[in-house]
């Protein structure tokens, strides 16, 4: 009897310590996302596989940044993945810090030197744009957004300004069409560090949506209008979800004695998104963020650069023994 009323506390006490689960509208459990089938696609110790964008997923684009010294003065290239082999597209003196494109004949990369490279689907023009792009989307060929010290808007043949905020750099930008863009910046490194979220309507142009103090964003992604992540850090990584009204910081599952800043975001859908960065590679199902399994034997260091199209993720990463891999993985649900 003793040993049955002990088992019994001892299965009350486990019940009142079980991880939370998260709930579908019917009431069943919704569970995480989760990625199998890791495959290395390629691997290498002269430098670093970073940001990433696709059509499909068999005409992916990749940045990679070219050490010299230990550091990316050594220049870099525009590689692509056609489901077999990558190859190398390009090569640039600078190093990239973004990549974006509305189909296969319209893709955009941004040196942060004063030009962003387009692909028309033959060959790579050249277009003028104001130092320090830092991010880039757009709504189709002929409007497309830059940002950096500022918003410029691009028609395909000319830019246009769009939106200066004082004393912000913006680091990222996305949409859901016409009527719902987001952009994430931050004030300079002085004191106080402060973290703005602008939103972009074709009625209300540029507005403040939500600021947070001592926390820079560093990207930002959109599902729906009723769907926005945007993240960055402060003391540690954090995630802030816009429900279409309002803006909440989630909760996250992180090892507050590492830092892990997070720096890219990409999903699928409101129910599969991925996030990561310092130290952190993280799903969320719609309710609740995990952490997500790494490919066997490997400890991934910095996350560079998500992207993914249906259940095929594709992540860069650099790794502990100082190689730089670029995966590619199948994920559920």
């Amino acid at each position: 009897m003793k040993h049955l009323v002990l088992l019994m506390l001892v299965g009350g006490l486990a019940a009142c310590y079980r991880q939370p689960t998260s709930l579908t509208p019917d009431g069943g459990e919704r569970p995480p996302v989760t990625c199998s089938g890791w495959t290395k696609i390629a691997s290498s110790t002269a430098g670093s596989y970073s940001r990433i964008w696709g059509s499909s997923a068999d005409n992916v684009y990749i940045l990679f940044i070219l050490f010299k010294h230990g550091t990316s003065a050594g220049g870099s290239k525009i590689l692509r993945y056609d489901g077999t082999s990558v190859s190398t597209q390009r090569s640039s003196k600078y190093a990239p810090t973004a990549i974006w494109g509305s189909g296969p004949g319209d893709v955009y990369v941004s040196s942060g030197y004063g030009s962003v490279l387009r692909y028309d689907g033959k060959v790579w023009i050249e277009v003028k744009v104001p130092d320090g792009i830092q991010s880039i989307w757009g709504k189709g060929p002929g409007d497309v957004f830059f940002v950096g010290s500022q918003i410029v808007r691009y028609d395909g043949s000319s830019l246009h300004s769009s939106f200066h905020a004082t004393e912000v750099g913006f680091t990222g930008i996305t949409g859901v069409g016409p009527h719902d863009i987001f952009a994430v910046g931050n004030t300079p490194s002085y004191y106080p560090k402060m973290g703005y979220v602008y939103r972009y309507s074709s009625t209300t142009g540029w507005t403040k949506s939500t600021e947070v103090k001592w926390l820079k964003f560093n990207a930002v992604w959109a599902a729906s209008p009723t769907s926005v992540f945007a993240l960055g850090h402060s003391e540690n990584g954090r995630v802030y979800h816009f429900d279409g009204s309002s803006w909440t910081s989630q909760s996250l599952p992180l090892d507050r004695k590492e830092k892990s800043f997070l720096s890219v975001i990409w999903g699928s859908s409101g129910q599969r998104v991925f996030a990561g960065g310092l130290y952190t590679l993280l799903s969320y199902n719609g309710r609740s963020w995990s952490m997500l399994a790494q490919p066997p034997g490997t400890y991934h260091h910095n996350i560079r650069g998500l992207w993914g199209t249906g259940a095929t993720l594709f992540v860069a990463a650099d790794e502990w023994n100082g190689a730089s891999t670029l995966w590619r993985a199948t994920c559920t649900p």
